[in-house]
């Protein structure tokens, strides 16, 4: 799953070595970043940032789903083409 660095006061997010707020800060990530996330619980995401692995706070992350998005059908102009097409397939059928 992606995510982008949203803090709340636009500053960077402290990648830490522990998923607590104790942990040490291996690297500060820029808001704005996208980057790779696992949820490992309500608070903290496992990341990997600048070829280093850490935590962070998910509240200052903004997730994305990365799952596509099923496509979005216009029904009507789907109907009309079958109708068009049976109307063809009449035609030569009564030929």
């Amino acid at each position: 799953m992606k995510a982008t660095v949203k803090t709340k006061n636009k500053g960077s997010l402290n990648m830490r070595d522990k998923p607590s707020s104790g942990g040490v800060i291996l690297a500060k990530i820029p808001y704005g970043t996208t980057i790779e996330i696992i949820p490992v619980d309500d608070d903290w995401c496992s990341v990997t940032y600048s070829e280093r692995e850490g935590y962070v706070r998910r509240e200052y992350l903004d997730e994305e789903v990365s799952e596509p998005k099923p496509p979005v059908y216009d029904l009507q102009a789907i109907y009309d083409d079958l109708k068009a097409l049976l109307k063809k397939i009449e035609k030569l059928l009564n030929k």
